[in-house]
């Protein structure tokens, strides 16, 4: 992912071509869906994408996309443990 990353990273910031922004952008929300065990340190840089493109209209699709898949088993874990505490109150 790191290597991807390093290759890519140019074309998820570019200001005159969103479509190979958006192209980028699915890129990292499938490869974080397939290898969000594996992610580590990479996730805090995705975040930061999803912030900054967050804040560009025509980027705001494509980066709640990849929001998704990085916040998906957190939100798992956290149902879990309200659930838990429910159960146990």
């Amino acid at each position: 992912m790191e290597l991807l990353w390093m290759k890519t990273r140019d074309l998820a910031e570019n200001p005159g071509h969103a479509a190979a922004r958006h192209a980028v952008l699915e890129l990292y929300s499938e490869m974080v869906a397939g290898q969000y065990e594996c992610l580590d340190v990479m996730r805090a840089y995705l975040f930061r994408v999803v912030e900054g493109r967050a804040k560009v209209v025509e980027d705001l699709g494509p980066a709640i996309g990849l929001l998704d898949p990085l916040t998906s088993e957190f939100s798992k874990m956290l149902a879990k443990s309200v659930m838990s505490l429910t159960l146990h109150y």
